[in-house]
């Protein structure tokens, strides 16, 4: 499939979902994302499994892992884990490593293990409970309504600037970045 980029999610309430193959506890949490995403999915929250069956060297195909995920009824998106992904999450080296991420791009809580569907819930529902930012449109000057994206200056994740604002006016800008936490 496609890519998967973090630009995809800016504004989305979301948990990425750091796994691989053969996990054992990762098995047990299988049914339980499943079933997350069949309840949550609907009021806007996302799952991102990603698979770190190449970075850990292990002998899985994608077919293995479209079996996997098959199996166990995920319908949600599906990406191999990079170098690049597990440092930027903190050398993720624990599975399985949850982040539920809210709309502002704060990871409200990390997980790791396996954790009961109550856990999980509640996880989720926090992420979902933090409203969209919400600017007075008497902030945007007339004539200049609208919403121009930008880079974070930390990590590089895509935030919004208000057309009109200038770009050295810091009150502009909403960062979506991972690293705010």
């Amino acid at each position: 499939g496609k890519p998967i980029a973090s630009e995809g999610l800016a504004g989305t309430p979301h948990l990425l979902y750091f796994w691989f193959t053969g996990c054992p506890p990762c098995v047990r949490t299988s049914p339980l994302l499943a079933e997350l995403d069949r309840v949550y999915s609907p009021k806007g929250f996302r799952i991102v499994g990603l698979n770190a069956d190449r970075v850990l060297e292990l002998p899985y195909s994608d077919a293995h892992r479209a079996a996997y995920a098959k199996k166990h009824g995920w319908a949600f998106a599906l990406a191999h884990m990079t170098a690049e992904a597990q440092e930027a999450y903190g050398s993720v080296s624990v599975f399985p490593t949850l982040f539920f991420v809210d709309r502002k791009g704060t990871i409200v809580k990390q997980l790791v293990n396996f954790q009961e569907k109550a856990v999980l819930e509640e996880a989720t529902q926090t992420a979902l409970r933090q409203p969209a930012a919400v600017i007075p449109r008497s902030f945007i000057p007339a004539g200049r309504r609208g919403i121009h994206l930008h880079r974070c200056g930390d990590c590089g994740f895509l935030g919004a600037r208000h057309a009109g604002v200038p770009r050295n006016d810091t009150r502009s800008y909403f960062s979506f970045c991972h690293r705010k936490v």
